[in-house]
């Protein structure tokens, strides 16, 4: 409390009853609250207080309500499930999802506070053994909800569940608690979470973040300032934009907008970034941004265009196998299966169609052995291949195959156009109903190949150099310590993103969304590149004798519980007859 009182952070200062039924022990109930009244009233942090957690309201609760009231006139009170309104003058609502501000825009008798909300990824346990990146999706979510709460009259706030991981490590290797659901895990080390956390609740936002220009040597931006006491003016701001930089500062009141003006010696080139640090007058960074400046040139854009190889591709068939040369990579492609059998000299197999199912499966505690979850990554089952086709013209080759898989029928292309990237368009016709989490194409490669390189676009616009999420950065799957599915159980040196698992590290395993370029090699270099083009989504998983690279064109956030109601709004359902297809741009990659 004391912290909280330097900090400036406010509390919700609940009496220590969850789930009391409603004719609990009136004299425990009306001690314990008084307890907590007269140890903490001189505490100015303390807002309002809490009567109790999700329990029944009763009479012992008019009794405990009267009792504070009495000790303290001064805070209004509180009392979740929700209580008795004539006693509470603050509505609580635990994990109302989208409800909840729309709640409070409806009641204009009661402020609503969200007492318990956006719960943490922690019961979808086998979906978090397989993507570790969940944890950062959800960050997307707690933004969202906590702009709409923002943005409403008459809603209070919320608290995220929770704030530290509730695991504990026995003797005889057992492991307790309800699990992994705080940002900052049991050993006290940041999680994806974190920082997903801080850019939701920055006093800082730029409102023109996305149409950002230069007017000559002057940058303009729009800044809300949502803090609740102190003015912008308090903050420092740092920028640079390539060899410039300087600070400035705005007078910006509290829950204010307003314009920053970044003056430059210069004006900006095109395709430079506008870095940005809001500085607290205590000396941490409370945000920062990475800003692209809109392209204001009267010019038309010149055409990137990948400059076409004049050496032809060229195709040579054998009973067995389909050869494909282009410039200097070869490929091979079974008769028997319509798979790719090498890349260059490199083993690799696949296409293999991925339509990963949601699965909520994980209990609400864990109890007895630790839980080790096997990630769950199998595609698509059963693929009897039926024709397998090629043709060379204009210099190019196709490959077509159909077949079918148990609940997916349709085909494979493979366009070959000497060195421009092969073009791996699906097409299928799902014959059995499944809602899927991720659907997209998984390649096969040798266990050897576990460095993983990517560039990826981001809902975020910066991140820390240690987050799974970052931008742009390199993992080889070995890499770390090993972990349990829960964490080391010893205290680690270092960061969350290492902790490993047989099927390789944290970092290795989490999805990387909006992918531009990615690469999975060897240590030569031997290995795949993907061209995503900023859309499509890439996650790698070892096996015992392999590395598995999957394409995603769809990537969902999961059936965590508690979350559902925000990742529903991105489901894609199939039933029996819709259609599913894309196209994957992969290279050959050779260290040599």
């Amino acid at each position: 409390m004391t912290a909280a009182d330097e900090l400036g952070m406010f509390i919700e200062c609940e009496a220590p009853f969850c789930w009391a039924p409603g004719d609990a022990h009136k004299g425990l109930v009306c001690q314990q609250t008084a307890e907590m009244v007269l140890n903490y009233r001189n505490h100015p942090s303390v807002l309002f207080w809490s009567l109790a957690n999700e329990s029944a309201w009763g009479r012992h609760f008019f009794a405990s309500s009267r009792l504070a009231r009495q000790l303290d006139p001064t805070r209004p009170q509180t009392f979740n499930n929700p209580g008795d309104q004539r006693f509470t003058e603050i509505a609580n609502l635990h994990y109302p999802g989208h409800g909840g501000p729309a709640q409070a825009r409806r009641d204009t008798r009661h402020p609503i506070y969200q007492g318990e909300d956006c719960h943490l990824n922690a019961y979808n346990r086998l979906e978090l053994a397989t993507d570790p990146a969940l944890r950062d999706t959800w960050g997307r979510y707690t933004r969202e909800m906590w702009d709409d709460i923002y943005a409403t009259k008459g809603s209070l706030g919320q608290s995220i569940w929770s704030g530290v991981d509730d695991t504990f490590y026995l003797k005889d290797n057992q492991t307790v608690g309800y699990g992994t659901w705080g940002p900052i895990d049991g050993w006290r080390r940041v999680k994806p979470e974190y920082w997903g956390m801080k850019k939701a609740y920055s006093p800082v936002r730029i409102l023109n973040a996305d149409s950002l220009v230069a007017s000559g040597k002057t940058i303009q931006l729009v800044v809300e300032n949502r803090q609740n006491f102190a003015n912008l003016n308090e903050m420092k701001i740092s920028w640079k934009l390539s060899k410039q930089a300087g600070r400035t500062t705005a007078d910006i009141p509290p829950g204010g907008k307003g314009n920053v003006l970044i003056s430059l010696a210069k004006p900006p080139q095109a395709g430079e970034r506008l870095e940005l640090s809001v500085i607290d007058p205590r000396g941490f960074v409370a945000d920062q941004f990475s800003l692209s400046l809109a392209d204001t040139s009267t010019q038309p854009a010149a055409r990137s265009e990948q400059p076409r190889s004049r050496i032809p591709a060229t195709l040579t068939e054998s009973p067995d196998a389909i050869t494909v040369k282009g410039g200097s990579r070869v490929w091979q492609i079974s008769r028997t299966t319509g798979q790719i059998i090498s890349a260059s000299n490199l083993a690799v197999s696949g296409p293999q169609l991925m339509l990963l199912p949601l699965s909520d499966a994980g209990e609400t505690q864990m109890t007895g052995k630790t839980k080790v979850w096997e990630p769950f990554t199998a595609p698509c089952a059963g693929w009897v291949c039926s024709k397998v086709t090629a043709k060379e013209e204009n210099g190019s080759v196709t490959v077509s195959v159909e077949g079918k898989y148990d609940g997916a029928e349709g085909t494979y292309t493979l366009t070959f156009e000497s060195e421009v990237p092969v073009q791996v368009a699906y097409n299928f016709v799902i014959t059995r109903a499944v809602n899927p989490r991720q659907v997209g194409l998984v390649f096969t490669l040798p266990r050897v190949c576990e460095i993983f390189s990517w560039e990826r676009q981001a809902y975020w616009d910066v991140y820390p150099e240690d987050h799974i999420g970052r931008l742009k950065g390199t993992v080889k799957a070995s890499e770390g310590f090993e972990a349990t599915s829960v964490g080391p159980r010893t205290k680690p040196n270092h960061p969350w993103r290492l902790d490993r698992l047989p099927y390789g590290n944290n970092d290795f395993c989490s999805t990387k969304h909006n992918v531009i370029a990615a690469t999975l090699a060897d240590a030569s270099g031997n290995g795949l590149k993907i061209d995503g083009q900023g859309k499509q989504h890439i996650r790698c998983w070892r096996t015992g004798t392999a590395v598995n690279l999957l394409v995603a064109d769809y990537s969902n956030g999961g059936s965590e519980r508690f979350l559902r109601g925000f990742a529903a709004k991105d489901d894609r359902p199939l039933k029996s007859g819709d259609t599913v297809s894309g196209t994957i741009r992969l290279s050959s990659q050779s260290g040599q």
